[in-house]
């Protein structure tokens, strides 16, 4: 059985369609968790109308409700205690499916690969379709976290096999849920985001799990559409602190897998999209 866990605080419209995509599955297998992370009225309102569509489909449907917001991690936690499903799915508000078969497909996957932690799909950009979103998550010699194929066309070869990844962030995170369990979830000094997906990648490959990138499975991603563009001193402030925790953590262990992931300065420059 699959969670499906999803945290929202605003963006109506993008929020709307990453939600009805979700309920058009041809998947019975699942869940639905909401979790409304400091949301309006707006939101309230979405996420009653979605409870009542899943319930007419009879789809298990769970909310949780908070007032303010209390970071990405946090509320991702709560979602977790509550799940029932072994496989999670993390999915961000802003990303969507048009593939009504998207979670057989990560079973299938899941099934197949049994020291796969997790699976990544391939995000594409909703606007210009030919172009990569992420294509997984890598990290270089410099401890610098991007994500791989950004920008690139979708037909390019070497993002058209499966392949082991560093991480895949939790935009689209497929992930067996004893693992994530087995670390403690997700780390809440993370606050209120950024880094926080991958610190829990690192942390269940310790174990000896993997995590795959997967281009068969397929998702539109508008990407940091509650973060895009903001100057908010706080938000920043916070991201650099958050990327330096990392990479006081994590940077030996980075240095130690350069050979085998061979990610190199050009493929995790980071491409201007206007998406």
């Amino acid at each position: 059985m699959f969670s499906i866990i999803i945290v929202i605080r605003d963006n109506f419209q993008v929020s709307s369609r990453c939600l009805e995509s979700v309920l058009s599955s041809d998947y019975d297998n699942f869940e639905l968790i909401i979790v409304n992370n400091g949301g309006g009225a707006e939101i309230d309102d979405l996420i009653k109308d979605i409870k009542q569509k899943a319930e007419i489909k009879k789809i298990g449907i769970k909310t949780i409700k908070n007032n303010e917001n209390i970071g990405a991690p946090a509320a991702r936690n709560q979602a977790i205690k509550i799940a029932l499903g072994d496989i999670m799915v993390f999915l961000d508000n802003d990303v969507f499916t048009e593939d009504v078969s998207w979670l057989k497909k990560f079973e299938m996957v899941m099934n197949k690969a049994s020291d796969a932690a997790g699976i990544g799909p391939k995000l594409v950009y909703p606007n210009k379709r030919h172009l990569i979103q992420c294509a997984g998550g890598g990290i270089n010699s410099k401890g610098r976290v991007l994500l791989l194929g950004r920008g690139q066309n979708i037909d390019l070869k070497k993002y058209n096999c499966q392949r082991v990844i560093q991480f895949y962030p939790t935009a689209c995170l497929c992930v067996r849920k004893h693992l994530v369990l087995s670390v403690g979830g997700f780390d809440e000094k993370y606050f209120p985001v950024q880094y926080e997906d991958v610190d829990l990648c690192y942390k269940i490959r310790q174990l000896g799990y993997k995590f795959y990138y997967n281009p068969d499975i397929v998702l539109f991603h508008y990407e940091n559409t509650t973060s895009k563009f903001s100057t908010d001193s706080r938000f920043i402030y916070n991201t650099a602190k958050n990327g330096w925790r990392f990479k006081d953590q994590w940077l030996k262990v980075v240095l130690g897998e350069q050979d085998q992931f061979s990610i190199n300065n050009e493929e995790v420059n980071w491409n201007e999209i206007s998406a």
